[in-house]
């Protein structure tokens, strides 16, 4: 008798898994498409006159991979700015990791030299959706 419990036990065990793994396989959550930011220093700015508008081009700094020879890659990436774009002018407070103050900013903010983070509009991919303007790094 002890036998036959422990047996229908198992049974149990193994149904219940399998009823929970499959329901597991059902609808696969589909993953939210972050907005990564292009990080890099600015070479260009070009204003369109008479309206908020232009292009910026960033010196985009890529690192080599651990155990690869050779020069680290460097690429232009030129974005659109557009009336919408939201300019924010990121600035740090302390030496703690996070500490910074957050100031509105415009489109003549932007300057040659500074480092910027921007992020692109979902569908083009050269359109300027946020510009976070971080300032000019100290050279080490």
């Amino acid at each position: 008798m002890r036998l036959f419990h422990s047996l229908l036990a198992l049974a149990a065990l193994f149904t219940f898994s399998a009823f929970v793994d499959a329901a597991g396989k059902g609808e696969a959550k589909e993953k939210k498409k972050g907005h990564h930011a292009v990080h890099g220093v600015v070479v260009n700015v070009e204003k369109d006159k008479d309206t908020d508008a232009g292009t910026i081009t960033v010196l985009v700094h890529h690192k080599k991979k651990k155990g690869e020879e050779g020069k680290e890659e460097e690429e232009k990436k030129t974005f659109k700015v557009g009336p919408e774009t939201k300019f924010e002018k990121v600035i740090r407070e302390g030496k703690e990791k996070g500490e910074v103050k957050r100031e509105p900013a415009s489109f003549k903010d932007v300057h040659d030299g500074e480092h910027v983070a921007i992020v692109a509009e979902a569908g083009e991919k050269n359109e300027a959706k946020t510009v976070e303007i971080l300032g000019k790094h100290k050279k080490k």
